[in-house]
């Protein structure tokens, strides 16, 4: 029996640690504990920062009721806020913070718990916090009406698992608050026209944006093999490598010293990538988990970077049209070639440019081009 019991508790602690990475698991956590106190219904409440989606599930609950749980619960047991701090990370029965209340006469078992086939027997509860202390999980186990009460041996059970109970939670909180960070970041470095590829110490490839994951798609000079980024020459792939490993090497104090740069050549002829590698400042010794450790930061000349009329025009405060001169310059027309595509004459072609390099405080071509290239213009939007 004992042996039973050990194992099914062992099952529940590997469900909660799961369910801090894994959340759907939670569900599996609830069954766990019902299956713990030999079935009787459980019902689980977690709340996330910024979550739409209800606190509440359950096993063995009418899912009808459990969407009213909160409004019956607060309604009938009007001092229900004021135990909760008689229950942080500790189980206990309701009828212990709350004597002389005789439930089989109370609405909420009336209205809730009755028309589940619950007993009226207040049920097992605990609060769990975070790490500021703010509430967020607690649980409750409740009685069939065929079941006895619960035994101070079923308690013990149950508050052995508290610790596990309050840990998983916080991790999840944890893991949970670290994804709401990276989300975001992701979305903003796949709109840098750069590529970027971020290294572990193995070479690995832990993050590629979307202007990488472009130029690796070429196949034309640069690919990431298993063994980590290579070029098709032979000789620029031993100095990337060189520089990999300078950079791998240093980035526990990170340097513009230890930044490397090179052009990668293309078996299609086109114009070389330039590449930047460079340390990135490593996580401390004795991380577990994988580390970035090198970024390279890859350029395609060949690709559209251009600033859109519609950037230039609201950044400069361009005419659409001077805008459209500006885009053009950029993908390398002339003056008279723009003119032509335009339909229109040089003198008003000049006279855009003229009205352009007022408004961005500039005076010849190549500082125009210069100031927008280097500008926000060509970072996408979307």
């Amino acid at each position: 029996m004992q042996n039973a019991l050990d194992a099914q508790t062992h099952r529940l602690i590997d469900r909660l640690y799961e369910s801090a990475v894994r959340p759907e698991a939670w569900t599996e956590v609830l069954v766990g504990l019902s299956e713990l106190f030999g079935g009787s219904p459980v019902l689980g409440e977690l709340y996330f920062p910024e979550r739409t989606e209800s606190p509440y599930s359950a096993v063995g609950l009418d899912e009808k009721f459990l969407a009213t749980y909160q409004e019956a619960f607060l309604q009938y047991v009007p001092w229900a806020l004021q135990m909760d701090a008689q229950l942080v990370d500790r189980f206990r029965v309701l009828s212990d913070v709350m004597p002389g209340v005789e439930l089989a006469e109370n609405e909420f078992y009336l209205k809730w718990m009755k028309p589940q086939g619950l007993a009226p027997i207040w049920p097992l509860s605990i609060m769990i916090p975070a790490a500021s202390g703010q509430l967020v999980g607690g649980l409750m186990v409740f009685r069939r009406e065929v079941e006895e009460p619960f035994t101070q041996a079923e308690i013990d059970v149950a508050d052995a698992l508290v610790s596990h109970f309050g840990r998983a939670i916080r991790m999840r909180l944890a893991l949970d608050a670290a994804q709401r960070v990276r989300a975001p970041l992701a979305d903003a470095l796949d709109r840098l026209p750069l590529g970027l590829l971020v290294l572990d110490r193995q070479q690995q490839v832990l993050i590629e944006n979307t202007s990488a994951e472009q130029i690796l798609s070429l196949a034309d000079g640069l690919e990431v093999r298993a063994e980590g980024p290579a070029a098709s020459d032979p000789r620029e792939h031993a100095r990337l490598q060189d520089l990999i490993a300078v950079a791998t090497s240093t980035s526990q104090g990170s340097s513009f010293d230890a930044t490397g740069f090179m052009q990668i050549s293309r078996p299609s002829g086109r114009q070389a990538f330039s590449v930047m590698v460079s340390p990135l400042l490593a996580a401390s010794d004795g991380a577990i988990s994988q580390e970035g450790v090198v970024a390279l930061f890859i350029s395609d000349p060949e690709a559209d970077y251009v600033p859109t009329s519609e950037a230039l025009s609201k950044i400069y405060a361009l005419t659409r049209s001077e805008a459209d001169i500006v885009q053009l310059l950029s993908k390398g027309l002339s003056l008279d070639e723009i003119a032509a595509d335009r339909g229109i004459s040089m003198n008003t072609a000049r006279s855009h440019l003229k009205h352009v390099f007022s408004k961005t405080g500039t005076s010849r071509q190549s500082e125009l081009l210069g100031l927008v290239m280097s500008g926000v213009g060509s970072i996408r939007t979307r």
